[in-house]
């Protein structure tokens, strides 16, 4: 009778060990869960991805760890995707509509915090914008985009980095074509972003570069994100296709030459006019 006390105190014991440890271990993990939730958000892993609110630029990662390979090969997508492909990558890439940007600077450590948050069944994001399609918000995002209408903010006009073909000229600011952005041109954002979703979780929460620097101080107003994001669509949906560089670049050329036609034409009128003047003097004085 006494052993078997003394074995039921033991295994009293050993539950007790063990519901303590399993209740520090599961708080780490909460806790590692939680900052790897902020630094989905501060990574700028939320512009693109939700994690249980639906597909953004990028797929709804809620479950993602039961979909790749393993989270060794999650660790390695996430810090350089163009470094990684294998079959599962290779499908992966193909269904995207964007091609995800490399993390090289984030540490081991947030990296395996993000893992954290990713394989724990918590959700993140925001429910999706419904985008009015009236004429009247497209107008007002038209307005926006050119900057005839100020941002309550104070933030640059989107035509000052970006352009649509035939506003504002010759279609607006380049300078988006030289900080990463594959297109400098909007005409096609709507679908490259991931339609409505995709451009709102852009324009709320810009990741790229000068963009996000010129909007840190500056955000967009949700009327105003709703409003951009009604114009581009609109856009999108009345354009066949994204105008070509090379077309561009053709196009440029050809005002380049007819430019320098102009200029050649004019100084041969103006010298042309000084030499006869010339003639003129030397054959009176000879004569």
């Amino acid at each position: 009778m006494r052993h078997l006390r003394t074995l039921l105190l033991f295994g009293f014991a050993l539950a007790t060990v063990g519901a303590i440890l399993t209740s520090l271990t599961g708080d780490a993990l909460a806790q590692d869960a939680n900052a790897g939730r902020e630094l989905f958000q501060s990574k700028g892993c939320s512009a693109c991805h939700t994690k249980g609110f639906g597909a953004l630029i990028g797929p709804d990662l809620q479950g993602v760890k039961d979909r790749v390979p393993d989270r060794d090969w999650a660790a390695r997508f996430i810090r350089d995707p163009k470094a990684v492909n294998d079959e599962y990558a290779t499908r992966m890439k193909a269904l995207l509509p964007a091609e995800m940007v490399p993390n090289p600077g984030i540490s081991d450590a947030d990296l395996q915090k993000i893992l954290d948050f990713l394989w724990s069944p918590e959700t993140f994001g925001e429910k999706k914008t419904v985008i009015p399609k009236d004429e009247a918000t497209i107008e007002l995002g038209r307005k926006y985009f050119t900057g005839e209408m100020r941002f309550k903010n104070g933030g640059p006009a989107c035509v000052s980095c970006h352009n649509i073909e035939g506003v504002g000229g010759f279609g607006g600011g380049s300078l988006a074509s030289g900080i990463g952005s594959g297109f400098s041109s909007l005409n096609k954002a709507h679908e490259r972003n991931g339609g409505d979703a995709g451009l709102v979780s852009v324009l709320s929460n810009p990741q790229f570069v000068v963009m996000k620097n010129a909007f840190a101080q500056n955000p967009l107003a949700q009327e105003e994100v709703v409003a951009v994001t009604a114009y581009l669509g609109d856009v999108s949906a009345n354009t066949k296709e994204e105008p070509g560089s090379v077309g561009m670049i053709l196009l440029l050329a050809l005002l380049s030459l007819a430019g320098t036609g102009l200029l050649i034409f004019g100084f041969d009128r103006i010298w042309n006019k000084r030499l006869r003047n010339v003639r003129k003097t030397l054959v009176g004085e000879q004569a």
